[in-house]
């Protein structure tokens, strides 16, 4: 099993919505199930986590942020939507940012032909959800990051391109 050591990020905006992108892999494959997830993504050969967390961000919504350290990890088996299954090493880190619009251009990518579209979530959406989201307890950790000012107060610079 291949590892995949990936960064991912938890979006929220003044309100505390978390940004959420909606996968459908059902194209590729129809047992592969339709579900929500933070964005971020895969490190590229020689990146650090927090290299590609910047990446990430900038090439799914356009945001140039400073992160902080991560808040959040988790590690995971799962089947990408390829069929492959990976051995995940996920860590997660906060950015506070005002709620925007992501440039439709962004979501229909070519090479994201499996991303079709994104929300922000409200806390009590997120917990009453019968959607598939990941990380799977994903509504009780934002919970318990909101509870935390010190995190809750980090606002890095941001920077649309």
């Amino acid at each position: 099993m291949r590892e995949r050591p990936a960064a991912r990020l938890f979006g929220l905006d003044e309100d505390n919505r978390l940004l959420l992108f909606r996968y459908d892999w059902t194209l590729r494959d129809p047992k592969v199930v339709t579900h929500w997830t933070t964005p971020g993504g895969a490190l590229d050969d020689g990146e650090t986590y927090e290299e590609a967390a910047h990446r990430e961000l900038f090439e799914e919504t356009g945001l140039k942020v400073t992160v902080g350290e991560p808040v959040f990890h988790r590690t995971a088996q799962f089947q990408m939507g390829t069929g492959e299954w990976v051995n995940a090493e996920e860590r997660y880190y906060i950015i506070r940012t005002s709620c925007f619009e992501i440039p439709r251009e962004r979501i229909d990518h070519p090479t994201s032909t499996i991303k079709k579209n994104y929300r922000w979530w409200k806390l009590d959406e997120l917990q009453q959800s019968e959607d598939v989201i990941y990380p799977e307890q994903l509504a009780d950790v934002i919970v318990q990051l909101c509870s935390r000012p010190e995190h809750m107060n980090k606002l890095g610079p941001i920077v649309f391109s």
